[in-house]
């Protein structure tokens, strides 16, 4: 019974952890979308910012 408390311990674990780091490479990827797109429009001419 021990054992079984144990390995059901782990999963979870296992589980939590590779929701997390689902989490984490799709906020990467967000993170370098939105800052590509920020140095895009930095190297655009400034008259096209103030329209």
């Amino acid at each position: 019974m021990k054992d079984q408390k144990a390995f059901a311990c782990v999963l979870q674990i296992f589980v939590n952890w590779n929701q997390t780091s689902n989490y984490i490479m799709k906020w990467k990827k967000k993170a370098e979308h939105i800052s590509r797109i920020e140095i895009q429009t930095k190297n655009l001419p400034n008259s096209t910012m103030e329209k």
